[in-house]
């Protein structure tokens, strides 16, 4: 089912150690340093006509340090909503990012672990302001930055997110992000269309094609998020967003 009448689409901020980065695979080693100014970025986001923002913390994801005064300055200096990932592992994180203005918390490892914390969260925050990130790597979930991997298969999992109340989801296929060879549109529609849930799909979006190949499938999928494609000028996001406009009027 969709959730609503456009398709989100999210450019992606990802920060380490007070810059905006991409990673490979999620892999330090294959760094790429694109701004040092982050709030800068998500400004230049909004100009060309973004809502919402989608921002990681690697930081708090890799377990030193956080990026929390940058996200509270985007939060402040823009009209942007954002939408936060990166070490969220209990309520009081999520309830301190919520208190920098953030309008979506990403939670990732801590609810692999506790399916049941979803419930707790949504029941605090409402399912609005909570989204999970589902990680995948050949075919299992991926935790703790990416380095480690579950047994849980990730329908199950997804399905057990969506009987604790969950309504957003992130699917990530961790093989290809940041590698821009397109998005894995079968799997997170898959995981659309037998939980119900609102996904937004990640992790690969390389071209103009990918996203006509994402919006081909926009009734199921909630959200798109691009990063690497839109600071190699692959994707122009003024361009992206039109088009998820006119994929809506078409259907």
């Amino acid at each position: 089912m969709g959730w609503g009448p456009a398709m989100i689409v999210f450019p992606a901020i990802d920060l380490l150690d007070g810059n905006c980065v991409r990673l490979v695979e999620g892999k330090r080693e294959a760094m790429t340093v694109y701004s040092a100014s982050p709030v800068e970025m998500a400004q230049r986001w909004e100009a060309a006509g973004a809502s919402w923002v989608h921002v990681v913390d690697l930081n708090a994801a890799f377990g030193f340090g956080d990026n929390r005064e940058i996200v509270r300055q985007i939060c402040q200096q823009t009209r942007l909503k954002v939408q936060l990932g990166g070490g969220l592992r209990t309520t009081n994180a999520v309830q301190k990012v919520r208190e920098l203005g953030v309008s979506r918390a990403v939670v990732g490892t801590a609810a692999v672990k506790r399916p049941d914390w979803i419930a707790e969260l949504v029941s605090e925050f409402g399912p609005d302001a909570v989204a999970a990130a589902l990680d995948v790597r050949n075919g299992l979930v991926a935790v703790r930055g990416w380095e480690e991997q579950e047994r849980i298969p990730p329908l199950e999992l997804a399905q057990r997110w969506a009987d604790q109340g969950l309504r957003h989801l992130i699917y990530t296929d961790v093989r290809r992000d940041g590698k821009l060879v397109g998005p894995d549109v079968e799997g997170a529609t898959r995981i659309a269309r037998l939980t119900g849930l609102g996904v937004t799909v990640s992790g690969g979006i390389g071209s103009m094609e990918d996203l006509r190949a994402v919006f081909a499938v926009a009734p199921l999928l909630e959200g798109v998020i691009i990063g690497k494609a839109l600071y190699e000028g692959l994707i122009d996001l003024t361009e992206a967003l039109a088009l998820a406009r006119r994929s809506e009027t078409a259907d």
